[in-house]
């Protein structure tokens, strides 16, 4: 289960009961942030407490990437031409050095080169902290996106509901980051559910 913290209510307590089913014949693997960045961060903490107090369970506290670890990853996803230093200490103060922020911002601007990257990327976020408030102006599709965005959607799933082409889906992803100042689908879409905004429900 990824992103504990982004789920409804419902969802996290659906989790809860899981977790404490005897000899449920299933691997439960939950991630989340610190609950203080959860939807619902009192039912979150709970949660996490519940999960903790299972049987057999190992909880495992994931760190943040130093610099030379994202260095690393920069120089394998661009063969042939080493990142300078000031690419990755951008990046990663962008992403706050967590991985799957690293992840999701590579592949919003697969294709680009590292210098197009570093002239592409938004000002740098505190590291691992929740999304700022940002006033952003976005077009009717890109709310279209984002409503499918939070309901979990991938940009495949996205194309086919809105009956778009996938990479149109990714520019419209890429769009929707460097607006909200997010670093993830994840963080774009808790940045919708917290600023209560009126996207609409992708159509089946």
């Amino acid at each position: 289960m990824d992103d504990l913290h982004a789920l409804d209510p419902a969802s996290v307590n659906l989790v809860g009961e899981l977790a404490t089913v005897a000899e449920l014949p299933a691997l439960l693997i939950v991630a989340s942030r610190p609950a203080a960045d959860a939807v619902a961060p009192d039912l979150t903490r709970r949660a996490l407490a519940r999960l903790c107090g299972v049987r057999g369970v190992v909880r495992q506290h994931l760190g943040p990437l130093r610099p030379t670890e994202v260095a690393e990853v920069l120089a394998q996803v661009y063969e042939g031409a080493p990142p300078s230093d000031r690419l990755v200490t951008s990046v990663w103060r962008h992403t706050g050095g967590n991985p799957y922020a690293l992840t999701e911002l590579l592949a919003a601007y697969a294709g680009a080169g590292p210098d197009a990257l570093l002239r592409r990327l938004p000002g740098p976020r505190t590291p691992l902290g929740p999304v700022e408030a940002v006033d952003a102006e976005l077009t009717a599709r890109e709310v279209e996106v984002l409503g499918c965005l939070v309901s979990g959607m991938s940009n495949k799933q996205v194309a086919k509901a809105l009956g778009i082409s996938v990479r149109t889906v990714t520019v419209h992803v890429s769009n929707l980051l460097r607006k909200t100042g997010s670093a993830s689908r994840t963080e774009v879409a808790l940045w919708a559910v917290r600023r209560r905004m009126p996207v609409p429900a992708p159509v089946d």
